[in-house]
């Protein structure tokens, strides 16, 4: 008996060691898997531990910034993670990683701008009301420990305001994506425009997905332009340069300005894009009463009947907030008066027109595309820039 008890406590002994190891051995695969996933998205990062750019900053696990999402739906877009995100930290830098090679879904990268921002972030998570595209992805924090930046008014989001000459969207486009001396490419959330037809100056809002990189980089051009410096792989026409440079030479930075945009607020007559996996996402509706501090209830009286959405209750994070809103309506009001003054306010006219829309439009266009078609829209932005290089070139030899 004694021989048979000895034989069962090593047995149970043996057994606890295996599973212990077994669960050491797990915890380390999946730290090592999240980090070689994360590293699909730069040839000089390979998920090795020996690489510098793998090993952050030397710092406590309390400190650290960065968080990992896994499992992220394969057809979300950085607008649909950035739009879970919002309100509760200021972020610093964001990368997308999409399906690839034996991948079926998605994965990202979050850096906050401080610890308090990742806190906010993790509470909501624990919480499950972190979803993206109707999937609550496995959130973990990087071995890659990155610390918190200083506060600053900076953000990843800023407002452009200046002369409606030269503020304009399709210009500010060019300056960005001309920026030679940068191996990115800019990715932005949304860019909205607000004209003043009676002063003749324009505030377009530009959103970024990261700080780091890509509003940095915008940031610095855009400074060079009002300061009148060389700005890179571009040259402004002589008329263009000077009303740069005259409006650096007020004291109040004259009619061109960098600001922090302002947070849209939740109100009625406050238009909005409903997102998520409702049957009537992508379809725009007016909030008519806020029920809580979760929800609303949305009428959308379009003039097409299959862009129209009926009256309902929605979440707040089953939307976004538009720049439209219908002035002074009531509260609860009537679907046919809702339609009166949609109609007076001109807001399915005022969509169409807006750059969200077109861009909308250009994603579900880009979605569409075949693989041969993507390559022949690779072929033809190398071709761009091999011009662009050349006439600076040229430019710079002459000078």
């Amino acid at each position: 008996m004694s021989y048979l008890s000895d034989a069962g406590s090593l047995l149970v002994v043996t057994a606890a060691v295996v599973l212990s190891v077994f669960v050491v051995c797990g915890e380390c695969i999946c730290t090592w898997f999240m980090g070689w996933r994360m590293g699909k998205s730069g040839k000089d990062i390979e998920g090795d531990l020996t690489n510098p750019a793998n090993q952050g900053e030397d710092i406590s696990a309390d400190k650290n910034t960065s968080v990992c999402l896994s499992n992220l739906p394969a057809n979300c877009r950085a607008c649909d993670i950035l739009k879970e995100l919002r309100n509760v930290g200021k972020i610093w830098s964001f990368s997308l990683i999409p399906p690839e090679e034996l991948f079926t879904t998605a994965a990202a990268k979050v850096v906050f701008w401080d610890r308090d921002g990742l806190e906010a972030f993790l509470k909501k998570y624990r919480r499950d009301k972190f979803t993206v595209l109707g999937t609550r992805p496995r959130v973990c924090m990087t071995r890659c420990r990155i610390s918190s930046e200083p506060p600053s008014d900076a953000s990843r989001a800023m407002v452009i305001t200046g002369p409606s000459e030269i503020i304009r969207m399709s210009r500010l486009c060019d300056l960005f994506e001309a920026d030679l001396d940068s191996d990115f490419d800019y990715d932005l959330e949304r860019m909205m425009k607000a004209s003043n037809e009676d002063t003749g100056q324009s505030s377009i809002e530009v959103r970024f997905t990261s700080f780091k990189d890509q509003a940095e980089a915008a940031w610095r051009i855009v400074n060079k332009a009002i300061a009148g410096d060389d700005l890179p792989g571009t040259v402004l026409s002589p008329h263009e340069s000077d009303l740069w440079r005259t409006t650096t030479q007020t004291s109040t930075m004259g009619d061109a300005s960098i600001e922090s945009p302002e947070w849209r607020k939740v109100e009625v007559g406050r238009i909005v894009l409903l997102q998520g996996t409702s049957q009537y996402a992508g379809r725009l509706a007016a909030i008519v009463e806020i029920i809580d501090h979760k929800r609303a209830l949305v009428d959308g009286p379009a003039s097409d009947p299959k862009l129209a959405v009926p009256r309902q209750a929605i979440s707040f994070s089953d939307c976004l907030l538009a720049d439209m809103k219908i002035e002074k309506l009531p509260r609860a009001v009537r679907t046919g008066t809702l339609k009166a003054l949609w109609e007076k306010a001109g807001i399915d006219e005022k969509w169409k027109e807006s750059n969200w829309a077109k861009r909308k439009l250009q994603g579900e266009r880009r979605k569409a595309l075949t693989d041969f078609e993507r390559f022949k829209v690779m072929r033809l932005k190398k071709q761009r820039r091999f011009e662009e290089r050349k006439a600076l070139a040229k430019v710079k030899a002459s000078a």
